[in-house]
């Protein structure tokens, strides 16, 4: 990758001083492919323009983003007192029982599988339906305008349903979590959830009741 930047004279080649580049370009190209790896977006802080250029147009799928002082960079970040009052009604809202089920129709959408010892065992998982959950691990990554987004991991509480088996079964589990919500930016402790998006990345598997 360095080297085709370098004999094309893409940034951050582009200039007269082309060979003393290439610390900076062994860099971007590092930092970017460990992103890569990771499935991470990283900040670079440097007022060096080529980071801008060679990040974002030359690396094309690149995860990097130049900011120039550090002050830029917690910017990104929302208030203390606000995210903290976020977090705090939030937690309130699940302690509603009405709002136990929150995100259910998301959670009902990953996939299930049946975890049993037994390898004759060919009962499915036929459905699934919340309990209640709780956060674990659950940050306010964006809290703006009076609208704010949490992200981390829940514990799922669940019944599921299980082939043959009359009453359902009681499980849980962590999943990913993408939590939107409007908030009164007089006070942050009075939300109102938007949308609710649970992921696992792998399938669930639903541990088996004993009594095959």
């Amino acid at each position: 990758m360095v080297f085709d930047w370098y004999f094309a004279a893409d940034a951050p080649f582009d200039t007269a001083k082309r060979k003393s580049e290439f610390p900076d370009a062994f860099s971007i190209a590092c930092i970017n492919d460990w992103a890569e790896k990771q499935s991470n977006e990283v900040h670079v802080i440097s007022k060096d323009e080529a980071f801008r250029i060679t990040s974002r147009e030359v690396i094309r799928s690149s995860r990097l983003t130049r900011l120039e002082s550090l002050s830029a960079f917690l910017e990104l970040f929302p208030d203390p007192a606000i995210a903290t009052a976020i977090k705090t009604a939030f937690s309130e809202f699940l302690e509603d029982e009405d709002n136990y089920a929150l995100g259910e129709d998301s959670f009902t959408n990953l996939c299930f599988y049946l975890d049993s010892d037994n390898e004759s065992d060919r009962r499915e998982v036929e459905g699934v339906s919340i309990m209640y959950s709780e956060p674990d691990r659950l940050h306010v990554v964006e809290a703006k305008n009076g609208k704010a987004v949490l992200a981390g991991d829940m514990y799922v509480h669940f019944f599921a349903e299980i082939t043959g088996k009359r009453e359902p079964v009681e499980r849980s589990t962590f999943v990913s979590a993408e939590i939107t919500v409007e908030y009164d930016e007089s006070d942050a402790h009075k939300i109102k959830v938007q949308s609710v998006k649970y992921d696992k990345g792998w399938a669930i598997g639903v541990r088996a009741p004993s009594d095959y």
